[in-house]
């Protein structure tokens, strides 16, 4: 692809969490300081993704999934195609899942990049945990050195 075709308004960043949930408030703080690095590209935040936002995926080249998890290393991975075999009815639908229903689907080519960012404390409650504030800090220091979607 061309620069034009890779430029900020053809990337979506998309974090989901809750704040009110401690360490899944972590993606959100994530992007606050990507919105203010690189603010010429498209934003979105959620509490979860959602069934829509496949077709909204659909108009991007590159859509950049971050969202706290359990674990104890920063990883980004491009999405895996899986099965289509799902009930609507539930309530957590991953990145994999909507990259290949936008595939199936709508014959989308969007490429999606997770960025999952390691936390300890999902409980109720305000502020991150320890673990979780040196995960922010890696990947920001790692944003310096390795941006995780190819530009040109």
């Amino acid at each position: 692809m061309s620069k034009s075709e890779l430029s900020p308004d053809k990337i979506l960043i998309h974090a989901v969490g809750n704040e009110t949930r401690r360490d899944d408030g972590l993606a959100l703080e994530a992007i606050k300081y990507i919105k203010n690095k690189f603010p010429d590209f498209s934003f979105k935040t959620d509490y979860q993704l959602y069934l829509e936002d496949v077709l909204e995926w659909c108009n991007y080249s590159k859509v950049w999934f971050i969202d706290a998890s359990y674990g104890n290393d920063l990883k980004n991975r491009t999405t895996q195609n899986v099965p289509l075999d799902f009930n609507p009815s539930v309530h957590h639908m991953g990145p994999d899942l909507l990259a290949s229903m936008a595939k199936e689907i709508y014959g989308s080519s969007v490429e999606v990049i997770v960025s999952e960012l390691p936390g300890e404390d999902f409980s109720l409650g305000e502020g991150l945990s320890p673990k979780a504030k040196s995960t922010l800090n890696d990947f920001i220091v790692s944003l310096e050195t390795q941006f995780p979607i190819e530009l040109e």
